[in-house]
């Protein structure tokens, strides 16, 4: 992710989107989770002739933010909903989604279109409505919190370890290895590999999940902040690619909104 970009997000977290939501804003009553997901995206597998997604991106992306989720809440938890179908349904499990309008100023909307490439302002009022309306946290304060967490994990070690590797096959097991010894993480199933496998040829890293403990989102990457995060689809096998970035230009392309 160029440096420019990162330089954006911590300039808006300063003056804008509640301030990036240093601190987690407290969710309505009977409605507590327990974690997040971060889910981050590899740009060099999400482009055209994907089967999971396509960005039209800048040559040279690597990172993209794709969602920041929170987990199941409790009351619905205790109401036998299983996790699944609040990872599907979001906040319409509580009632229909209206999508709102986004009110957000242009600043923290120009912000947004950096990290989340080829989504639109509809996209973002959507994710809005389904991810955090019914837990009662403003628009600034969700996507606050969303750009946060990825600007924190751009400068992660999490980052540059797979960073690191592009352009290579690799072991998932080394790659493990690496996040233990670098990033301190003791919980191998705090962060989740997605892959996508195309033709006979390696598969590919696609998106990266990370769990963070409720509450401790101001300190992630600190490993203490992570948690075990719930298996993905289409987990990565014992040998994958980490695909280079495109060094041109890319035809443009409309996001898939999978996983």
């Amino acid at each position: 992710m160029p440096r420019s970009l990162r330089l954006l997000i911590a300039l808006l977290c300063h003056v804008t989107l509640a301030a990036c939501a240093m601190h987690d804003p407290a969710p309505l009553s009977g409605r507590d989770f327990k974690a997040y997901s971060l889910v981050v995206g590899w740009a060099p597998t999400c482009g055209p002739g994907s089967d999971v997604c396509a960005l039209q991106t800048p040559p040279g992306t690597t990172w993209y933010l794709w969602a920041l989720r929170q987990s199941i809440p409790q009351d619905l938890e205790r109401a036998g909903h299983p996790t699944s179908e609040w990872r599907d349904r979001g906040c319409a499990l509580y009632a229909p989604v209206v999508t709102p309008k986004l009110m957000l100023p242009a600043p923290d909307i120009a912000a947004l279109k950096h990290a989340k490439p080829s989504e639109t302002e509809r996209s973002f009022a959507w994710e809005y409505a389904v991810r955090a309306q019914c837990f009662g946290f403003s628009q600034a304060e969700f996507f606050g919190m969303s750009l946060r967490a990825y600007s924190a994990f751009l400068d992660s070690p999490i980052a540059r370890v797979l960073t690191r590797h592009m352009g290579a096959v690799v072991a998932r097991a080394d790659l493990e290895q690496a996040l233990a010894q670098e990033a301190g993480i003791t919980n191998s199933q705090a962060v989740r590999l997605r892959c996508e496998q195309t033709g006979t040829g390696p598969a590919m890293l696609s998106s990266l999940y990370i769990g963070i403990r409720f509450g401790r989102l101001s300190a992630f990457p600190d490993p203490a902040t992570l948690v075990t995060e719930p298996e993905v689809a289409t987990p990565c096998p014992d040998h994958l690619l980490i695909p280079a970035p495109a060094t041109g230009p890319q035809p443009s392309s409309t996001p898939a909104r999978n996983g």
